[in-house]
């Protein structure tokens, strides 16, 4: 992941998933600002919750940062996810609907 700045860094997230889904292929992520500045690199380590749902060739995911008690909601960022998925298996044309389901995520993201 890259700031606004330059900065960058490699993170993990641990996350509590409700839901079902099936996702195979590319997911593109854009960090938007709640506030009037730019988005620094640690304003993304934290409590985070988002929200997937996905049909056939593509899905969308809305999500953002909170509060460490989960109430709020984009604090200092929204996220949103943009996924073109992939035939896992090529030759299989049953399985070119390759996203499926809704999920709802918390989770909490640090850097390695």
């Amino acid at each position: 992941m890259t700031d606004s700045y330059g900065n960058s860094s490699r993170y993990y997230t641990v996350s509590a998933n409700f839901g079902f889904g099936i996702d195979f292929g590319y997911n593109q992520k854009e960090i938007i600002p709640t506030k009037a500045k730019p988005f620094k690199l640690e304003e993304y380590e934290g409590n985070g919750k988002n929200l997937s749902i996905g049909l056939l060739l593509g899905g969308e995911s809305r999500g953002g940062n909170t509060s460490p008690n989960f109430k709020d909601f984009g604090t200092s960022y929204i996220e949103r996810t943009n996924s073109i998925n992939l035939n896992p298996i090529p030759g299989m044309p049953a399985l070119n609907i390759t996203d499926f389901g809704v999920l709802y995520q918390i989770g909490k993201t640090s850097f390695y």
